[in-house]
């Protein structure tokens, strides 16, 4: 019989032991990053922690920030809001839906002369938006250095 590892096993939520395994980190790190990131906002009856899947992909990009790219806390706080959002649109890049979506409104952004050529780029709003963010995100973390 096969064994399945609870890494890959999918649940609606997750115990504090489950996500330290998960992230492989200990209960007391998940706990302190829960608490200066905001990640977790659900408690169960017995108010024991809770998490869900969105609240894993945050405590990984806490770690990606924090173990692989030695941010200080402070200094991953800043970067943590753009690198979560662009995560969460790799993961649902990632799982496509097959139901049908509107056309979203585009905004164009064409080269200085106004000739269509080949650097014409096109993002929605929401995309815009983000690019921006994460620009000015990076700005200012780029001047802190």
């Amino acid at each position: 019989m096969e064994e399945v590892s609870t890494k890959t096993r999918k649940k609606l939520f997750y115990s504090l032991p489950e996500v330290s395994e998960i992230i492989d980190e200990e209960k007391y790190i998940v706990t302190y990053w829960d608490k200066k990131f905001n990640i977790s906002k659900k408690e169960a009856h017995s108010s024991h922690r809770c998490f869900t899947e969105d609240n894993l992909t945050a405590f990984k990009v806490v770690k990606r920030l924090i173990r692989e790219n030695n941010l200080t806390l402070n200094g991953a706080k800043k970067v943590f809001k753009a690198e979560y959002k662009l995560e969460k649109q790799k993961q649902n890049k990632s799982s496509k839906k097959v139901a049908a979506q509107p056309v979203p409104e585009t905004t164009i952004i064409e080269s200085s002369d106004n000739k269509k050529n080949d650097d014409e780029i096109i993002l929605t709003k929401e995309e815009f938006t983000d690019l921006i963010e994460l620009l000015t995100i990076l700005y200012q973390y780029l001047k802190m250095k």
